[in-house]
């Protein structure tokens, strides 16, 4: 009866902290992240990148293929990412198709970060199969800096997706950063 509780315990904890579908950390488990990084870099010359990623379209993936498509898209996409990061970031997947990346770096280092995010969005140009099918998907990513942008969780995720917004609506598949 222990190691019955204890297993259920065990998959209450990855249930709050992870995606079930992508087993990413959930939006939760990334705003602590974001949070801990802030208080740790407070006061040193470091920088945080955070950055939606959403896929273009994908509603009409769904709409035309069904949910079991493109969860095996979120899938593939979420491990194509994971591939690509550099050993100083979180990812997550924040609901639905929109996926959250944590940067950080000195802050005389943004060319990295750049490069980063324009090589991830790049990897999209190589299909995804799905069904044995090649897809093809494009990404926008909106990016706000801190502490440039903002200092404090809630207004960088906010600037975030804004800059998401302002990707998608000047025409998708592009990274924007917020205040650039």
């Amino acid at each position: 009866m222990g190691e019955l509780l204890n297993i259920q315990v065990q998959e209450m904890d990855f249930q709050a902290r992870y995606d079930s579908l992508t087993s990413l950390p959930n939006r939760s488990s990334v705003r602590r992240q974001l949070a801990k990084w802030i208080e740790d870099m407070r006061n040193t010359p470091q920088m945080i990148a955070v950055t939606f990623l959403d896929l273009d379209h994908f509603k009409q993936i769904n709409d035309s293929k069904g949910h079991s498509y493109g969860n095996d898209l979120l899938i593939q996409v979420a491990e194509r990412i994971q591939q690509l990061l550099p050993e100083k970031s979180y990812f997550g997947r924040f609901g639905g198709d929109e996926f959250i990346l944590l940067l950080y770096s000195k802050k005389e280092n943004f060319p990295a970060i750049r490069k980063t995010l324009t090589y991830l969005h790049e990897a999209f140009s190589q299909a995804f199969y799905l069904n044995k099918q090649a897809v093809f998907v494009t990404p926008s990513l909106g990016v706000s800096l801190f502490p440039t942008d903002a200092d404090s969780c809630e207004q960088l995720l906010v600037n975030a997706d804004t800059a998401l917004y302002k990707a998608k609506e000047a025409g998708r598949n592009r990274i924007l950063y917020f205040n650039y």
